[in-house]
C-alpha cells in the first residue's frame, strides 16, 4: 500500500462466500448448523447489506463451487446494486476435464467427515465446471475469474472460462496442492508463481493476485514479473 501512488484509485472489495460452520477438526459442514434455504439467503443478505453500508466499492464472490448455494449468495450481493465480481474454483480430473471444486480431490481425507460424500452427492448435477460458469454468468457480473485453485488447474480453468465468458477475467490461485497439504511436496516457490502469473496476463487475464498460501514474497515476485501490457486472449 505504501508503494501505491497517492493519486492512483484503489477499490475496496467486500468478500462473500458460501461456507457454513464446520465439524470440529474438519472442512465438512456441521449438519446441526446447516440453515434452511430461506435462512441461508437471509444470512447472505445481511452480510451483503452490511458490506454495502460499510462502504465497499464492490462485492467479491469467492469460491463459488456449486450452482445452488452460489446462486443464493450472488443474488444477495446483486441486491445491493454494487458491482459483483465472481470467483469460481475448479478441480482437474484424471481424464483432463474440469469439475467444480471437489473437496475429495483437493483436501486430505482426514480433514473430511465420513459423511462428507453424502453432502457432495447432493451437488451431483452441479459438478460440471462449464455448467457452473454458465450459471454464474446469468447474474451478469462485471468480472469473472478462477481462484483458490491449484496452479495447474488454474491453467485449464482459464481456458474453460475464456470459452464461455467474454468479459474481464481475474485470476488468483492458491500456492498449495493436495500433495503439499499431505506433506509429499512443497508449495510453489515465489519465482515460479510469478512466471505463471506473467503467462496468464500474456494470455489476456486482466486482474491478477494470490489466494491461500501466497505470501508477500509471492506477490512481490509477481509484481516484478508482470508484463507492461495485457496480451490477447488465447
Amino acid at each position: 500500500m505504501n508503494n501505491v501512488s497517492s493519486n492512483r484509485p484503489i477499490a475496496v472489495a467486500g468478500s462473500m462466500s458460501t461456507n457454513t460452520a464446520w465439524i470440529h477438526g474438519t472442512y465438512s459442514p456441521d449438519p446441526q448448523f446447516l440453515p434452511t434455504p430461506e435462512e441461508e439467503f437471509d444470512n447472505y443478505r445481511e452480510v451483503a447489506q452490511t458490506l454495502a453500508t460499510a462502504g465497499v466499492d464492490l462485492i467479491l464472490m469467492e469460491m463459488m463451487t456449486d450452482i445452488e448455494h452460489s446462486s443464493r449468495v450472488i443474488a444477495a450481493a446483486v441486491e445491493t446494486g454494487l458491482p459483483v465480481w465472481i470467483g469460481t474454483s475448479c478441480s482437474l480430473l484424471s481424464d483432463g476435464s474440469l469439475s467444480a471444486w471437489n473437496e475429495h480431490m483437493e483436501e486430505p481425507a482426514n480433514k473430511l467427515s465420513p459423511n462428507h460424500v453424502d453432502y457432495w452427492k447432493t451437488l451431483e448435477n452441479n459438478r460440471s465446471y462449464a455448467s457452473l460458469i454458465e450459471a454464474m454468468m446469468s447474474f451478469n457480473p462485471q468480472v469473472m475469474g478462477v481462484m483458490h485453485s491449484t496452479i495447474n488447474t488454474t491453467d485449464s480453468g482459464i481456458t474453460a472460462l475464456f470459452e464461455q465468458w467474454n468479459g474481464p477475467v481475474m485470476v488468483y490461485p492458491e500456492s498449495s496442492s493436495m500433495e503439499a497439504r499431505i506433506g509429499v511436496a512443497h508449495a510453489i516457490e515465489p519465482a515460479a508463481f510469478a512466471t505463471h502469473c506473467r503467462d496468464w496476463v500474456e494470455r489476456g487475464v486482466q486482474i491478477i493476485g494470490g489466494c491461500c498460501g501466497t505470501t508477500i514474497e509471492h506477490i512481490r515476485a509477481m509484481v516484478n514479473e508482470l508484463p507492461d501490457t495485457i496480451g490477447a486472449r488465447c
